[in-house]
């Protein structure tokens, strides 16, 4: 979720398959272009902060290479440049996770193959993430 705080695309890409595929509440983005355009062109310039909970990971023992992740996570969301002011504007979210990785074969490191979101409930001023509630 660094990346997505940070409005990190070097770091975003680093976490996910180049086929990576996102279903956002029912809504399905295919390839990491598309992904990334979403998650960084609606959440990466709010200032936003995401904390992940309940993690668990399960590494199938036939299948060192494959592993699912499951969590909760709580994020909140600002305008741009308002976090740390005295604003009543904000939107703060619940949701699960659920996500299917591998271990990349050039650099060894564990990426999204993909990525399911389902939010679970929603508190503040919806106008916070323009656009991106039309889809949920």
């Amino acid at each position: 979720m660094s990346a997505l705080d940070e409005n990190d695309s070097a770091l975003f890409n680093s976490a996910m398959m180049s086929d990576v595929t996102q279903d956002f509440n029912g809504q399905t983005r295919q390839g990491i272009e598309a992904v990334r355009a979403h998650a960084l062109g609606v959440v990466g310039p709010l200032d936003s902060t995401h904390f992940v909970t309940n993690i668990r990971i399960d590494v199938e023992d036939d299948a060192a290479n494959t592993a699912t992740l499951t969590g909760n996570t709580l994020a909140l969301h600002y305008p741009s440049g308002t976090g740390r002011s005295q604003s009543n504007r904000r939107l703060v979210g619940g949701s699960r996770h659920k996500v299917e990785m591998v271990k990349g074969a050039e650099d060894g490191l564990w990426k999204f193959q993909t990525w399911t979101i389902r939010t679970v409930w929603f508190e503040g001023d919806y106008s916070v993430m323009d656009g991106v509630l039309d889809e949920l």
